[in-house]
């Protein structure tokens, strides 16, 4: 078996530390457990306290298959302008492309088999269109609030339709179903209606790349779910949680630089 999977870190963003956890107002006890707080700049020129985090992509190697799980922010300055029309206030920095970083591993952005999405949000999915002989592989159930984006569901952003229309073939799934020898997919929702996880069957370990159903360790190490603010279904997402626990004995947040802590060169296996 040759199964290799890296980290990829392509932006970096910030919250108000009471979007960690959801449902602990602005001064609920787990806000203590939160580490590496620190002054943020925000885009309306206010600073105060939040937590930085990385956005990370997923890059696999699986018997000759090349995939991407995410492929994060895009095109930074068409972000900024959305967000700016919005009013959002936010903190976003670019890191080094992903194509770049690909490029360091010995891989054309033509050689990208798959993409798999794990939700449709626009951290996510805004490089997608880099991979031009890529399938796309999306949540079904995130596509009508992708495709008609609706105000109360902020990160659904109008405008990226082209990061799934413009994509030479897409296969929307649910449930549960193989991606290559060793990747499957697993719909868990509440995060977003279809948010799924992809799991690596690496020899006797289970890999669980779950997106943003598990955005930091905070949340996971603590089986609270998060980001506050940011949640479609809880039901579903605290139900996801249990889930993860009995399929999979290592996960990999989505948005968190401790992933380097534990992964100094971002090589998970």
């Amino acid at each position: 078996m040759a199964l290799h999977i890296q980290i990829l870190a392509v932006s970096e963003m910030a919250v108000p530390p009471s979007a960690v956890y959801c449902n602990v107002g602005a001064h609920g006890e787990m806000l203590g457990t939160i580490q590496d707080l620190t002054e943020i700049p925000w885009s309306d020129g206010t600073v105060s306290t939040g937590v930085k985090h990385c956005g990370c992509a997923f890059y696999i190697e699986d018997d000759g298959h090349k995939v991407l799980v995410d492929t994060g922010v895009g095109d930074f300055d068409r972000i900024h302008r959305i967000r700016s029309a919005r009013g959002d206030r936010y903190y976003l920095k670019a890191l080094t492309p992903i194509t770049q970083q690909l490029e360091a591993l010995g891989v054309r952005p033509e050689q990208v088999d798959l993409v798999v999405n794990t939700h449709l949000h626009w951290d996510h999915i805004g490089g997608n269109l880099l991979f031009p002989n890529a399938e796309l592989i999306l949540p079904a159930k995130d596509l009508p609030y992708f495709l008609a984006a609706p105000a109360w569901a902020p990160h659904f952003f109008p405008g990226l339709s082209d990061c799934v229309t413009g994509m030479r073939r897409v296969r929307p799934v649910d449930g549960e179903g193989q991606i290559t020898p060793h990747l499957r997919f697993l719909t868990l929702g509440g995060h977003t209606p279809g948010s799924l996880a992809v799991l690596a069957e690496a020899g006797s370990h289970t890999i669980a790349l779950p997106g943003d159903i598990v955005p930091k360790y905070e949340n996971w190490e603590n089986h609270w779910p998060g980001p506050g603010g940011n949640v479609w279904n809880l039901g579903e997402l605290a139900a996801a949680y249990d889930t993860l626990r009995s399929r999979a004995d290592i996960v990999v947040p989505a948005h968190d630089w401790k992933v380097f802590t534990k992964y100094p060169d971002g090589r998970v296996l």
